[in-house]
């Protein structure tokens, strides 16, 4: 039953839905109400115990009738209880192969009657009876975080070993992821933009012919032509 203790501790833990906690509580109401109908079969069987059987099979002692009686009401109980787990989401199914209620499938324990296993079934069903309400009680009790479910337990470094911090890493929401989408595609439209631009050839441009520049006389050879001019005049002049 540790299995199932578990699964209703999530769920008063962690269970936010009313509705989901209201239906654990009514299946474990269902539980009790299984266990408390074994109960009276086994003081049924008490107060009227049958012939004397084998020690290797307490059904014998019983009887067929009471085997069957108490395992269709087991059926039900266990059924409750898979329900309960698949609502907390845990594998407490898993532990409850066979069921909550005390069947008559076995062998009976040295230097043990059936008056005694049967005694001893009745006490532990009256117990688990009990224990049903005080799981109820736990899940009204009990508020819910709004914490996500808690995560693995912290290990332990090896011994000569310094624990080393976990590294952080920040998400981004789902608009800047968004965002960052939107930019990572503009920007390869882009590209593509640039690169076909790249690839088209611009027209060849026609040459222009230039003019040949104009030749300039040269100044020294005016200027020797005035100074002669100026000797020679000078010349005449002293003659007359």
């Amino acid at each position: 039953m540790k299995m199932l203790d578990n699964a209703v501790e999530h769920v008063a833990k962690w269970a936010m839905d009313q509705k989901a906690r209201d239906r654990v509580i009514k299946l474990l109401e269902g539980v009790a109400v299984d266990c408390k109908s074994a109960v009276k079969v086994w003081q049924n069987y008490l107060a009227n115990p049958g012939k004397t059987g084998s020690e290797l099979s307490f059904m014998s002692w019983t009887g067929p009738e009471i085997a069957k009686e108490l395992l269709e009401i087991n059926l039900e109980a266990r059924g409750k209880c898979m329900e309960i787990a698949d609502i907390a989401g845990t594998s407490a199914g898993a532990g409850l192969d066979d069921g909550p209620i005390e069947m008559v499938y076995r062998a009976l324990a040295p230097n043990e009657t059936a008056t005694d296993a049967a005694k001893s079934a009745v006490k532990t069903l009256e117990q688990r009876a009990q224990h049903m309400q005080d799981l109820i009680k736990q899940i009204r009790t009990t508020k819910p975080s709004k914490k996500p479910v808690a995560a693995a337990a912290k290990r332990k470094p090896a011994s000569g070993k310094k624990a080393t911090k976990p590294k952080t890493v920040k998400k981004k929401t789902a608009k800047k992821k968004a965002a960052a989408k939107k930019k990572a595609a503009k920007k390869k439209v882009a590209k593509k933009k640039a690169g076909k631009k790249s690839t088209k050839k611009k027209p060849a441009k026609k040459a222009v012919k230039k003019k040949p520049a104009k030749k300039k006389a040269p100044k020294k050879k005016a200027v020797k032509k005035k100074v002669a001019k100026k000797k020679t005049g000078k010349k005449k002049a002293g003659r007359k």
